[in-house]
């Protein structure tokens, strides 16, 4: 019963960082984009296997960054060098990740037959198309506004 009340807590604070942290709302649908267009490349299982590690590190690293800002603003809710140096280094962690994973990234998809293939798809697909389009403004949107914040605007109007 802890295990399942632990993986319950782990799942909570996923949940937590997806509604307030519009970074991880950010990586997510990186993850999601670099996950649909590396089918119009020839990956390996290897080159997959880097790709998922990579994205799960990156969403790692935003945890952790989450939580040591939480973590922060608990101690003090005051000006403190020290915290800002917790908040901003972790902060840098996360970004000198996620900066070598799109380098490793641009090194697997340095392709241009698969950026062909692409473009050859979406033209020959106009709703296929349409539907990219619908889903890079849901995308956006998504990443500007949380479930949460939908829920409570929602809530408030009625």
């Amino acid at each position: 019963m802890k295990l399942l009340r632990s993986f319950g807590y782990a799942f909570q604070g996923l949940w937590r960082c997806i509604n307030y942290e519009r970074n991880m709302r950010i990586h997510i649908v990186a993850a999601l984009y670099v996950l649909v267009f590396s089918l119009f490349f020839d990956l390996t299982a290897t080159q997959y296997g880097v790709l998922f590690v990579l994205i799960g590190l990156v969403m790692a690293l935003e945890l952790i960054n989450t939580a040591l800002e939480a973590a922060g603003n608990a101690i003090t809710t005051k000006r403190d060098p020290n915290i800002k140096i917790l908040k901003d280094t972790a902060a840098g962690a996360v970004l000198i990740f996620a900066i070598a994973a799109l380098a490793v990234a641009a090194v697997f998809f340095w392709d241009g037959q698969g950026f062909c293939r692409m473009y050859a798809f979406f033209v020959g697909q106009p709703l296929y198309l349409l539907l990219l389009g619908l889903g890079t403004a849901l995308s956006l949107f998504f990443i500007a506004v949380s479930p949460v914040q939908l829920a409570e605007k929602i809530r408030k109007k009625k």
